[in-house]
């Protein structure tokens, strides 16, 4: 989401940032990827907004180049990519080594990123006697989320004579495309589950008209610190935000062993436990649950992952930006609150957003408009 962190002050640069998404939006995609969108189109799979970012691009290309008069310009690396986007119109990267592999002289890389944001209200250890669930699965509806066969897995645990209580909570997609998404996850919950192991299973879906909206992260949290054990099925994620919640609510993570992007950023083996193929899955969770009480005493949430940590670790970094342009930075930076939701465009309470059912990332001219009225204030 575009972000505007500082606005600019004589004598001293503001900060804006946008998402990866965003940039990919605002740049030319070069000719294999015209011909990758032409073949996309022809196939009925063109990108939702792809359209509005062709004719957006002109427009903001031009309007970057006088931000950077007052402002540096960053992008929010929210997925893993080998390369960097903005070469030529941004000034730094927030990415951490798992979400981009490579950068380039005129970028410097800041290895500050959205879970580096985690909410205070996470940070609360609870004893294992006051657990009510053993495992909890936190994830969108995507394939890629591999759901289903986290439940498959649940399956060969009960079959296996473990009783545990597991609690699946995962929005309702509004529109969804089948072709993308679980669709068939209450058939298969129906078709998997006795009524007596749905007792102990529970299936926290949420209504589409309010996605994650609808659940505060006061409940999420909650949710963390009622588990003993996290687990994400997916084998490539972004920041995996879920992942550092967990481990400030003391939980065990329990991965796919060559997971890619910064959901592995934190673990170890103190506070992890990883399967090499998910038909070995299941028996990663059972040694997660059954070993917690002895892990129990070492799990402390990792060091630079909270709100606080997160804040004084980007404002360094953005003190030696500005040395490197010759500036000094003076510390004061806007929109702090919800960062762990707002690089990411996840959080929707800004003038250019779309809507509650979309991020409020930027894809047309309408928004691109609010947007550069928003920093035009500050300059």
């Amino acid at each position: 989401m575009a972000h505007i962190f500082k606005y600019p002050t004589p004598g001293q640069k503001g900060i804006l940032v946008f998402s990866h998404k965003e940039a990919r939006y605002f740049e030319d995609p070069g000719p294999l990827g015209r011909l990758r969108n032409k073949v996309e189109r022809r196939l009925g799979r063109q990108a939702p907004g792809a359209g509005a970012a062709r004719a957006l691009r002109g427009p903001i290309l031009s309007d970057m180049a006088k931000l950077r008069d007052d402002y540096f310009i960053g992008i929010h690396y929210g997925w893993h990519f080998e390369n960097p986007f903005g070469v030529g119109w941004s000034d730094f990267a927030l990415a951490s080594p798992s979400t981009l592999t490579n950068t380039v002289p005129s970028i410097r890389r800041i290895p500050v990123t959205s879970n580096h944001f985690t909410p205070e209200v996470y940070y609360r250890k609870t004893e294992p006697d006051r657990k009510y669930w053993d495992v909890i699965n936190v994830s969108r509806q995507g394939k890629f989320k591999k759901v289903d066969t986290f439940m498959q897995e649940i399956r060969k645990i009960y079959d296996l004579g473990y009783a545990y209580k597991v609690l699946l909570v995962t929005p309702t997609a509004k529109d969804a495309d089948p072709e993308r998404t679980f669709t068939e996850m209450c058939d298969v919950y129906y078709d998997l589950f006795s009524a007596d192991e749905r007792e102990l299973f529970t299936l926290l879906k949420l209504d589409p008209e309010l996605h994650w909206l609808g659940l505060s992260q006061t409940q999420i949290a909650h949710f963390y610190q009622s588990s003993k054990v996290l687990t994400l099925f997916s084998q490539k994620e972004g920041v995996a935000k879920v992942v550092n919640e967990a481990l400030a609510s003391s939980l065990v993570v329990v991965t796919k062993d060559d997971l890619t992007g910064g959901g592995a950023d934190f673990l170890n083996e103190t506070n992890a436990v990883t399967f090499p193929d998910y038909d070995e899955a299941h028996r990663a969770i059972i040694d997660a649950v059954e070993s917690y009480d002895e892990r129990w005493p070492d799990l402390k949430p990792p060091v630079g992952i909270s709100q606080s940590e997160g804040l004084e670790k980007i404002k360094a970094h953005f003190a030696d930006l500005y040395a490197d342009h010759g500036q000094n930075f003076d510390g004061e930076l806007v929109n702090t609150d919800h960062l762990n939701r707002r690089m990411n465009a996840h959080f929707t309470d800004v003038p250019w957003s779309r809507g509650r059912f979309v991020t409020a990332d930027i894809v047309n001219r309408e928004q691109w408009a609010i947007f550069m009225g928003e920093a035009r204030r500050g300059q």
